[in-house]
């Protein structure tokens, strides 16, 4: 069908007036879901994804330009939402750029954050909506472009919140989310049904998260001590359902720092307090982050003197790294010991769990001790007395291995080395009785020697 010119010029104006409407009767929309404080309206308002009765992505995307006037209604603090929302679609479903599109959606989430200020929680809904998608949008930005995520290690905290660098995206991202965090955290308000720290958890589990994969443990560590230092009520970790699954991630990355702490008690506690929680949530057992809880609690309770149950080894990320090494620790194998955590020096570097395995050799000594014990009390009428020259040998053919010939005139351990590793345990409890450094002997108690 041919048009004439003026049926063209028309139609031009009517769609444009179609446009303008559509874009009227959002602006609308929007005004009204803040008014009546509706976060979950607002919210599938200011999605990359809408769905229902709002506007396509690609209809808003081709909403015309609104003015000052357009946007009158919204107030101050929620217009540069907007305006930053149809950059963000233009960005997504006209240019179809990943970089601009997370870059016009940061820029989003920062003006609704300091829309936040002056709302209550019912702005939480939005925002954590908001925040989550600006997550993923990061994680196919980062998939389509990489980036140098460069040295952190060079990078103050300071300057990395102020902003006084060149940032990458992932400090964009930080950046946004300690914001938010912040804006949580400082909300004066007791009543915790009206406060944004109802949310503290998601806002803490996301940065926390994210600063462990910037490596800046220095950051991580901060969040804590500004939960600690807060006058203001927590929300119960428990009662809380859409709260859990952050609970749970904030709770297994505070139980890395309390290892990176050497604070394995405190590390304990909070990954049994994560592993309390995930059973609330449905399918918990066959979930990913529940086999990360496990990797760094089963350690943990060797530590603390249980043995895992077998039903453990089910986990092949356990079975793998943890079986063997268990196995060596019970029997006293300090050769397998060593082997197994070189195979796994890297796994265990990067979990936080390096520190503690080297706390776990002391249980390989004890073991051993044990061992030789029964040996020298078997040959000499269960004798208290073992004389240090046993526990050498015995030292050595653990060390390198009975398959390996022992040479008497070269020792990898000297006696002093035992008679200090010894006098260790006992400090520590693990042994009791006493050492005679003029007999060159272990005097063991007569009762629970080994408690």
């Amino acid at each position: 069908m041919k048009y004439s010119h003026l049926t063209k010029l028309v139609l031009v104006v009517h769609n444009e007036t179609d446009r303008m409407s559509d874009l009227n009767s959002f602006i609308q929309q929007c005004s009204t879901a803040i008014n009546t404080q509706n976060g979950e309206k607002l919210k599938l308002y200011l999605t990359l994804y809408p769905r229902n009765d709002v506007p396509s992505g690609l209809v808003q995307a081709n909403f015309p330009e609104p003015s000052e006037f357009d946007l009158y209604q919204l107030g101050d603090k929620f217009r540069p939402v907007v305006r930053s929302h149809f950059k963000m679609m233009k960005a997504i479903y006209i240019s179809k750029q990943i970089k601009t599109t997370f870059d016009e959606f940061n820029e989003m989430c920062n003006h609704l954050i300091r829309a936040a200020e002056v709302e209550t929680n019912w702005i939480n809904v939005p925002l954590t909506a908001c925040l989550t998608e600006l997550l993923a949008v990061y994680k196919v930005r980062q998939q389509s472009y990489p980036e140098e995520l460069g040295d952190y290690d060079q990078i103050s905290g300071e300057e990395l919140i102020s902003g006084n660098t060149k940032l990458t995206s992932i400090e964009k991202l930080a950046n946004t989310l300690n914001k938010a965090f912040k804006i949580s955290l400082n909300d004066k308000n007791v009543d915790l049904s009206l406060s944004k720290r109802c949310d503290i958890y998601f806002f803490m589990s996301q940065l926390m998260k994210l600063y462990y994969s910037m490596k800046k443990l220095d950051l991580a560590k901060s969040i804590e001590k500004a939960i600690k230092g807060t006058r203001f009520p927590m929300p119960n970790m428990k009662k809380s359902a859409k709260n859990r699954k952050y609970v749970v991630t904030y709770l297994y990355y505070s139980a890395k720092i309390a290892l990176d702490d050497g604070d394995f008690q405190q590390a304990q506690t909070k990954l049994d307090q994560a592993i309390e929680i995930i059973q609330y949530l449905k399918n918990y057992q066959k979930s990913p982050q529940y086999e990360k809880i496990l990797f760094l609690a089963v350690p943990l309770k060797v530590y603390f003197g249980q043995l895992p149950k077998e039903k453990l080894w089910k986990y092949k990320s356990l079975s793998l790294v943890f079986k063997d090494l268990v196995t060596s620790i019970m029997t006293g194998n300090i050769c397998k010991y060593q082997q197994e955590i070189k195979k796994f020096e890297i796994v265990l570097l990067s979990n936080h769990l390096y520190l503690l395995m080297e706390k776990l050799k002391q249980y390989v000594y004890v073991n051993l001790i044990k061992q030789i014990t029964k040996i020298v009390q078997s040959q000499q009428d269960s004798s208290h007395i073992i004389p240090l020259s046993s526990y050498q040998i015995g030292f050595e053919y653990s060390r390198f291995n009975k398959s390996i010939s022992w040479n008497e005139n070269h020792r990898y351990y000297e006696q002093n080395e035992i008679e200090c590793i010894i006098a260790n345990l006992i400090t520590m409890g693990k042994i009791k009785g006493y050492l005679s450094h003029g007999n060159r002997c272990l005097v063991l108690s007569k009762q629970n020697p080994f408690p």
